[in-house]
């Protein structure tokens, strides 16, 4: 039985530089695929798919406990308002795993940014980053 490795320490970068009071992280890929099921298929052999196309990069999520000081906190922000932003921002995913560590190396823009106040709580963000391309780094199987 295998032991999952627990989420603390997972990092993320912009540009080189970790991004500071990350509360959660998420990243999602996909590939599209199209059915090939036949009308002479058993009815009880389900259905059955073939990926096609191009894969989706995907894109990273994350939360984080939002102070306007911190020079990499706006330097995520300002990604998202710079209207010359191409994709090309270097991104990196670090993350533990069971004996050491693993990460995900990509380019990518800010998509999305949602800053929440709420009474009695820590300001607080949350930022979607669109991947762009195909990632330089997986993860590998220890």
């Amino acid at each position: 039985m295998s032991t999952p490795a627990t989420a603390q320490g997972a990092i993320l970068k912009i540009g080189g530089s970790t991004i500071g009071d990350v509360t959660n992280i998420s990243f999602s890929t996909s590939r599209s695929s199209i059915d090939i099921s036949a009308m002479n298929t058993a009815i009880d052999a389900g259905r059955s798919y073939l990926p096609v196309g191009l894969y989706e990069p995907g894109e990273i999520s994350f939360d984080l406990f939002w102070d306007a000081a911190d020079a990499q906190h706006k330097a995520v922000l300002d990604n998202l308002e710079d209207a010359a932003t191409d994709g090309s921002t270097a991104f990196v995913f670090q993350f533990p795993m069971t004996g050491g560590t693993d990460t995900i190396e990509f380019s990518g823009f800010v998509s999305s940014f949602e800053l929440t106040a709420t009474l009695d709580d820590a300001m607080k963000a949350s930022v979607t980053i669109k991947l762009t391309g195909s990632a330089t780094s997986w993860p590998t199987t220890a």
